[in-house]
């Protein structure tokens, strides 16, 4: 009986085990962040990545913008935030993000600062 409670248990710790590594993980992370205004705080929804190829994929999926590349090269980036201590921010290269109607590139040069540039 005890060994029939064994090889139970190892073939399902073998199941759990592999469909724990067969589960892919999302390229991206969803991140909250204030930023400051004139009048108070505007609540942004960041998309967070580590590779271009992610971001072109978020880029046209969620606001239909094909030309990511292009953007990247004719905007300039200027410093545009420091990242706070803790953030999940600083475990990312790269997030984009829109408000109103103006899109926005940020990388991280791990240097406690969000650099980007933006188009309407």
């Amino acid at each position: 009986m005890k060994n029939l409670f064994l090889v139970i248990f190892e073939v399902f710790f073998f199941f759990a085990l592999a469909a724990g590594f067969s589960v892919s993980e999302k390229k991206y992370k969803t991140v909250t962040v204030e930023l400051p205004r004139e009048t108070g705080v505007l609540f942004s929804t960041f998309y967070c990545f580590n590779d271009l190829e992610t971001g072109r994929a978020l880029a046209e999926e969620l606001y239909g913008i094909k030309n990511l590349d292009e953007i990247l090269k004719a905007g300039g980036f200027k410093k545009l935030m420091a990242i706070p201590v803790g953030s999940e921010i600083a475990a990312f290269n790269f997030a984009i993000m829109t408000h109103n109607r103006e899109f926005w590139f940020f990388e991280n040069r791990d240097d406690g600062w969000l650099w980007g540039t933006g188009r309407y």
